[in-house]
């Protein structure tokens, strides 16, 4: 009985051979063909530099180049506004020297607060390249005219009101000088200083204008 049980174990082995066979021989005649993984090298490649140096290149052509265009429009808008406060100023002394006594000086208070606007913007456009304006305090004092002998409180007013209409005058025509003969590359400190003490005589011309209304 044991003997015939260890003939059919052996015998199902036998039988089961050519099948087991059958099936690796198959199984390796039908593999895909084995995919090569490629690991990239962890060693870190010093960096192109010649292509980094010719993008740093391009970047600073370039932003040299709007750096020019953004001077040259500026440079025009500050001399153009120049103009208008040269026209303003004159126009406001104008007015000042013809005004008639107990007529109201609205129009005149908003042709100095125009100034002192327009003044203010010149100046923050000038400083723009780095160079700020003097304290206001050392030009307020610059501008700060000494005042005159009357011999009553309204002669002292039309004097004072005179003396910084004028000098508002000569000041706007300076800053329009200054910016007629500059260029774009550079900016005058001189310029910015008197865009600076246009902006504070204004004010204070406007603060004068509005007590004797």
């Amino acid at each position: 009985m044991h003997r015939l049980a260890s003939q059919l174990f052996y015998a199902g082995i036998l039988t089961a051979l050519p099948v087991l066979s059958g099936t690796t021989s198959s199984a390796q005649t039908g593999e895909k063909p084995r995919q090569t993984i490629m690991l990239t090298d962890p060693t870190p490649r010093p960096p192109d530099l010649e292509q980094e140096y010719e993008g740093s290149r391009e970047e600073n052509a370039a932003a040299e180049h709007n750096a020019i265009i953004l001077n040259a429009e500026r440079q025009s808008l500050v001399t153009h506004a120049s103009g208008d406060l040269a026209f303003l100023a004159t126009t406001l002394k104008r007015a000042l020297d013809t005004h008639t006594n107990g007529k109201p000086l609205a129009p005149e208070i908003q042709v100095a607060e125009l100034i002192e606007k327009l003044s203010k913007n010149v100046r923050s456009a000038l400083e723009l390249g780095g160079q700020k304006a003097p304290p206001h305090a050392e030009l307020k004092a610059k501008t700060e005219a000494p005042a005159a002998p009357a011999s009553s409180a309204e002669q002292a007013f039309t004097q004072e009101i005179a003396s910084e209409s004028a000098k508002l005058v000569l000041l706007t025509q300076e800053l329009q000088r200054d910016m007629t003969n500059s260029n774009s590359a550079t900016v005058s400190v001189g310029a910015i200083t008197r865009s600076a003490e246009i902006e504070i005589l204004a004010k204070t011309l406007k603060e004068q204008l509005k007590k004797g209304a």
